[in-house]
């Protein structure tokens, strides 16, 4: 890792704005959620393949970027899970496209796993795919205007507002939360809880 280009939080919004921009242009508009495999197939030029991926002592292995072969596989052998968890494809999905944006110089064959155990790692690479990630599925200024346009919709008193706004961006509860607190709407406490403007405590999320 001594030789990776770290990424700020602002510069990764800034690439993956790049890609909405495109995304835009090429569809005439932006319709929610974002068709993360319009993007993948039209803008990266990437194959999307099913096929089964074993990991090694028991790690689940969800997907697999190889920048070489210009591909993503999704693991067919783990449809039970991605059908038993609102949205976790897309979510795997765009963390593939990030790895290949950010980190396709680093990686090389056999190329880049996400497995289950993701959102808790440690490796800056993981990180920050899953970041760029966040700011893919979530534009802020898309994600801004959603909220001011359906305010009375929205109090953030309550989980029916995440789960709306979450099933309207078609992203998981945590990802939507954890992108929240870095626009500002969401703060956490030292402990993990996430509070809302109006002082409502959501509690922690295991990540």
């Amino acid at each position: 890792m001594e030789n990776h280009h770290y990424y700020k939080y602002e510069q990764i919004e800034k690439i993956s704005k790049s890609v909405i921009y495109y995304y835009r242009n090429l569809r005439n508009d932006i319709t929610l959620p974002i068709d993360v495999e319009f993007i993948i197939e039209h803008i990266l030029n990437l194959k999307l393949l099913w096929n089964p991926i074993k990991g090694s002592d028991g790690e689940v292995i969800l997907a697999m970027v190889t920048p070489t072969k210009t591909q993503i596989q999704m693991n067919s052998d783990q449809m039970q899970m991605f059908d038993s968890v609102p949205n976790l494809e897309r979510t795997v999905l765009s963390h593939e496209i990030g790895h290949f944006i950010l980190h396709k110089l680093e990686i090389t064959n056999p190329g880049h796993s996400y497995k289950r155990s993701i959102a808790k790692s440690n490796d800056p690479l993981e990180r920050e795919a899953h970041q760029f990630a966040a700011c893919l599925l979530l534009p802020r200024d898309y994600l801004l205007d959603f909220i001011r346009l359906n305010s009375k919709k929205i109090d953030f008193n309550g989980w029916g507002t995440i789960y709306f706004l979450a099933q309207s961006f078609g992203v998981t509860k945590t990802m939507l939360m954890l992108r929240l607190k870095e626009i500002g709407i969401l703060s956490r406490t030292i402990t993990g809880e996430f509070i809302s403007q109006t002082g409502h405590n959501y509690g922690q999320l295991l990540v």
